[in-house]
This record gives structure tokens, C-alpha cells and sequence, in this order.
């Protein structure tokens, strides 16, 4: 069984990023802690032996971390950028002005390869798994999985009360 966590990916980083007001500072912390303390339950919860995360490659992850502590397999499942490349995906094209049937089409593409990666992974179609994945991607690619017969549950970030995706604003 995969889990699916949707998240901010502000959340998966272990560096900081915000600086200057104390109050921003203390928030961001909670917030990495709050998001820490989630994938751990759930990893223990399901006994999940891999932990795969979309994220930029190099990055310094909370889930890299935790697959190190619990002796699980990591895997960084997201497209790298030298394959977008050739691929011909933009980089930032979310948040650039292309029409918006294009950008599916990307965020599809991204998906798949997402599932693919994880799927290689897999010892076997019922491993106990975490994704760890922006929230938009969480409802397709749990739709891929299961059109691949394995078997995927979905959390949300946002549907936790301590959740904010705006933290300049909720601090």
C-alpha cells in the first residue's frame, strides 16, 4: 500500500528559508516540526519500508532523514531536471504563463514518470510505501498507482488544523 501525503514542498525542506521577523522564523519551525512529526507517525503507523518524495534533487529533506533514522529505502522520485530538459518541460512552468492545458499536460507527464519511478522501487506491489508529493499531484498519482493495481490511500497536509500554506499571512 502507498500513502500519499500532499504537502507544501516548504514543508520538506530542512533549511530555512524565512528571515528578519522572529514571529515568520518560529512559524516556519512549527511548521517543519508539525510536518516532521506527520510523516513519522505515518511511516510508523504503516510500517512503510520505503519513502519516496517529489522534490528537488539535492535537497535536504526531513523524509531522507527520517528513511535514515527507521532504516527504510529513500528514493527521490521527482522528474530531475536534466530529463524536463529533454523532455522540453520548462522549469518553473507552473508559474509561468503558459495556457493552462499545457500545464496539465506537463504536471501530467511529471506524474506518470513520479509513479514509474516508485513502482521501480517497489520489492513487491503491497509494500508499506510513503509519497511524499506536492498536493496538487496527490489525486493523480494515486489515480496512476491504482490503474497500475497497487493500492493508494491519500492524506492531506491542508486537512490538518495546524496547516498553513500562506505563512508571511498566518504567522
Amino acid at each position: 500500500m502507498v500513502t500519499i501525503i500532499g504537502c507544501d514542498h516548504i514543508h520538506q525542506r530542512k533549511g530555512q528559508r524565512c528571515f528578519g521577523d522572529q514571529r515568520l522564523i518560529e512559524f516556519e519551525a512549527d511548521q517543519k516540526r508539525r510536518f516532521s512529526e506527520v510523516i513519522a507517525e505515518q511511516q510508523e503507523l504503516r510500517r512503510a519500508s520505503l519513502i519516496c518524495e517529489e522534490i528537488e534533487h539535492g535537497c535536504d529533506t526531513f523524509a531522507r532523514d527520517l528513511a535514515q533514522r527507521r532504516n527504510a529505502r529513500y528514493a527521490n522520485v521527482d522528474m530531475p531536471v536534466a530529463e524536463r530538459r529533454r523532455r522540453k518541460i520548462p522549469e518553473g512552468y507552473s508559474a509561468q504563463p503558459y495556457p493552462p492545458e499545457r500545464i496539465q499536460e506537463w504536471h501530467t507527464e511529471r506524474e506518470q514518470f513520479m509513479v514509474e519511478q516508485l513502482i521501480g522501487k517497489l520489492q513487491d506491489k503491497c509494500e508499506p510505501t510513503l509519497l511524499i508529493c506536492g498536493r496538487l499531484h496527490r489525486e493523480p498519482i494515486a489515480a496512476f498507482l491504482r490503474n497500475r493495481g497497487v493500492d493508494a490511500g491519500v492524506l492531506d497536509l491542508a486537512d490538518y488544523a495546524w496547516f498553513s500554506a500562506n505563512w508571511e499571512v498566518d504567522c
